[in-house]
């Protein structure tokens, strides 16, 4: 992972160049960065067995160690703007120039350090924590699939590029009342379902916090809501879909 590669990067959409930073090693030699994200292993003993059984093993949140550095000298109106840039309190995308297409959302932990001459010359040593142990992708659409004929069941494909199962967001427009069914026949033939939609309603689904909002005021569709949220497995997913209607895919993929 290149990161130290990047001299600059964005962080809540606004460049370290913005405030003449640049991302920099102070080691010389190799550069070090981590390949996997730590992960603690979770085990019991048993009396009478030497080997340890095993329970789970839990990735944590991926760290980022930064040292950034002042490519021209720093007053305190400076350091101040940094310090409301980084002060941030809910994760933010952070990007970096060499690999732009991959996004870490994170919050910086524990005591950030300036290290400076005393004459507005140094660097800061921060470290940001991400969300979880995931690197995601931009923001994709898929095409808008257009049901507004479909009497029987149609097929389309959803090919999942990342290194994990990715839980889309879904805009759906019901065509005609009725009821509407997505079967991803890729992971056992899971449904997603809704029932007892009405003419042009449309729906937005959050697979991955399994939630459900309609544009009919005062109505929730929690109740009308059969199966199992949908989850698109790594590579190529078959996907049947009955019903009228017009649906588009939002998502990003989750890379380790």
């Amino acid at each position: 992972m290149p990161i130290l590669e990047s001299l600059s990067f964005m962080y809540d959409n606004i460049s370290s160049q913005d405030f003449g930073i640049i991302n920099c090693s102070i080691d010389s030699g190799l550069m070090e960065e981590n390949f996997l994200v730590e992960r603690e292993i979770k085990e019991v003993t048993t009396r009478g067995s030497d080997a340890p059984y095993l329970i789970e093993t839990k990735p944590l949140p991926r760290i980022l160690n930064l040292t950034i550095a002042f490519s021209d000298s720093f007053d305190e109106e400076k350091l101040s703007a940094v310090k409301r840039w980084l002060n941030q309190i809910s994760y933010k995308p952070l990007i970096f120039e060499s690999i732009p297409d991959k996004i870490f959302y994170a919050l910086y932990e524990g005591n950030p350090k300036l290290f400076h001459t005393g004459n507005g010359q140094g660097y800061i040593q921060i470290q940001m924590r991400c969300k979880d142990q995931f690197i995601y992708s931009s923001t994709f659409l898929s095409p808008l699939y257009d049901l507004s004929t479909n009497n029987s069941s149609v097929t389309i494909q959803f090919i999942n590029n990342g290194d994990v199962d990715c839980q889309p967001m879904l805009s759906l427009q019901k065509i005609e009342n009725g009821n509407v069914s997505i079967i991803n026949l890729s992971d056992g033939g899971k449904e997603f379902g809704l029932t007892s939609l009405v003419d042009n309603e449309d729906l937005y689904i959050d697979n991955e916090n399994e939630s459900i909002t309609t544009s009919i005021p005062n109505t929730y569709r929690y109740d009308n809501h059969v199966g199992e949220f949908i989850n698109m497995k790594r590579g190529v997913n078959n996907i049947q879909i009955f019903g009228k209607m017009k649906l588009q895919f939002k998502y990003q993929f989750k890379t380790l």
